[in-house]
Formats: C-alpha cells, sequence, structure tokens
C-alpha cells in the first residue's frame, strides 16, 4: 500500500478468507485491525463470499477476488448471510470491524477500494487490493476498422442465412451488445458454411437495420452475400507482393484453378468465395475486402 501511496483507511471493505476455526478467525481478525482497523472514522467492513455460495475448495480464493471486483465495479457489498453473534474470540468494535448483514453502499463519491485474503493449506497467504477500473470513453457509433465493423454471417443455405440474420438482428435488439464483440465472436467460434454474407454496419442501429434487410432477402447497399466456391482462391483479393504494377492493391483479381491472373470486375456476390481454398494458392498474402 506504501508503494501505491494507499492509506489503510481509505480500504472500505476486506473479503475474509474465513477459515471458520476457533483458532484461525480470531488471528484473521487481528491481524485486519491492527493494518486496517487504526485511525478510521467508519469501520471496515468484513465478510466471506462462503456464506452466500458455500466453500468452494481449490475455487475459493478467486471466488472471493470475484466478489470483491464486482463490489468495487457496483459500489455496493452483499451481505454477509447468517451472522448473528462473533467468534467469541473476536471483539469486533474494539479491532475496527463490521460484518455486514445487509447490502451495504461502500462508494462514497471516490472509487472504493477492496481487499482480498486467501490462505493456502501449504501455508501460502495472499492479500490483494483492488480498486475500481478506470472508466473508457464511450466509442462512436461509427468507430471501428475502417468505420465500420464487418459481421460474417455463413449458413448451409440460402434461408437459413436469411434466419441466421433475423436471430443476430432480435440478438442485438434484445441484449444491446456491441456489434465489435458479436464481429469477433462470429469469426472465431462459428462454423462456416458455404452460403454467406457480410454486413458491414457502422453502430448498433445500422446493424441491426442492415440485418433485417437480409432476413428479407434485400441486398442493400453495406451487405454482400455470395456462395463458396470449392478449389478456387477468393473472387476479390488485394495483393501485398511489392511486385510494382502487378502487385501492391493495383486492382481486384481473380485467381483460377491454374494460378493465373484473370480480370474480374468487383461486385456484390462476388465475396461469396473469400473463404474459398485452393491447392495452387499463389505465394502472397491476400487480405479480405472488409
Amino acid at each position: 500500500m506504501r508503494r501505491r501511496g494507499v492509506r489503510p483507511e481509505e480500504v472500505r471493505f476486506v473479503e475474509l478468507h474465513g477459515t471458520g476455526t476457533r483458532a484461525g478467525d480470531p488471528v484473521e481478525a487481528r491481524a485486519l485491525g491492527a493494518v486496517y482497523g487504526v485511525g478510521r472514522d467508519a469501520p471496515l467492513l468484513v465478510g466471506s463470499v462462503k456464506t452466500n455460495i458455500g466453500h468452494l475448495e481449490g475455487a475459493a480464493g478467486v471466488a472471493g477476488l470475484v466478489k470483491a471486483a464486482l463490489s468495487v465495479r457496483e459500489g455496493v457489498l452483499p451481505a454477509s448471510l447468517n451472522f448473528t453473534e462473533p467468534n467469541p474470540g473476536i471483539p469486533l468494535e474494539e479491532l475496527g470491524l463490521r460484518v455486514p448483514t445487509d447490502a451495504t453502499p461502500v462508494d462514497d463519491g471516490a472509487p472504493p477500494l477492496g481487499g482480498v485474503s486467501s490462505f493456502g493449506l501449504g501455508g501460502t497467504d495472499c492479500h490483494v487490493v483492488v480498486e475500481r477500473a478506470p472508466e473508457q470513453p464511450t466509442p462512436r457509433e461509427d468507430e471501428g476498422p475502417g468505420g465500420a465493423v464487418p459481421l460474417v454471417l455463413s449458413a448451409a443455405s440460402g434461408p437459413a442465412l436469411r434466419g441466421q440474420a433475423a436471430r443476430l438482428r432480435d440478438h442485438l435488439e434484445l441484449t444491446g451488445a456491441e456489434p465489435r464483440d458479436v464481429a469477433y465472436s462470429l469469426v472465431t467460434t462459428r462454423t462456416v458454411f458455404a452460403h454467406r454474407a457480410v454486413v458491414r454496419a457502422g453502430g448498433p442501429e445500422r446493424a441491426r437495420e442492415l440485418l433485417g434487410a437480409l432476413a428479407d432477402g434485400e441486398v442493400p447497399e453495406g451487405v454482400w452475400v455470395g456462395e463458396a466456391v470449392p478449389d478456387r482462391v477468393a473472387d476479390g483479393v488485394r495483393t501485398d507482393d511489392g511486385r510494382g504494377s502487378r502487385g501492391g492493391s493495383r486492382r481486384w483479381r481473380r485467381v483460377g484453378r491454374d494460378g493465373r491472373w484473370r480480370p474480374r470486375r468487383w461486385r456484390r456476390g462476388a465475396m461469396g468465395s473469400l473463404w474459398g481454398r485452393s491447392r495452387t494458392a499463389p505465394r502472397w498474402q491476400a487480405t479480405v475486402a472488409v
């Protein structure tokens, strides 16, 4: 605490390990009273998540850390259940401690600080102090890669693709999820099927609008739909090979099975084979249009 410039009286609560033993609990309480209980205007709030969810054995320490993190984030310390009177060996008032039996606010205008104690069976003791994470600026609706976020969808058929668009639209409306988070999950956790679409949205409202249009079978500006072609490199790629006029980002090209360059005009629907693969792919890096 000295290294961080934190005074003991600034810590509002401590999540106890709570051994539940006649010897262990008084030792823990007296240690907290000696460090945190001196010179306080209000008692140090103490409790244990074990009263709420039981003893999780090897996960007991991390459960206490989660409770403390949520408490400093929300500014409220949950009640310690079933508490009526302390262990006779723990003089709470003398030590400057109090067990809250109701949900208690810990945010008095300054970011609350909370301690967490965890004692291992092998003799490893740990105590940390946590604080609320700094406020992050709210991103603009049009903020994202290239000013918009690509939502990548795929399905086994055209109707299934439209159905997925409808479900995703409803999910965004129901949960208020950020399109950038949904976009990440779509490309990292979903199986890729032949029928594909990309919805390039600049914000939640625009994403719902475009997904609704796709669900109705429309392909407005900002939506690309297509079907994957097996054994063929993407219809829309940009070469980054540094080979002068034939490389760079000169034009959109299509590479067939024989690996030769052929002119092809970019259009909606051509993105259908953006995820296609080829055994004869040339040795350059392809970057997707979106």
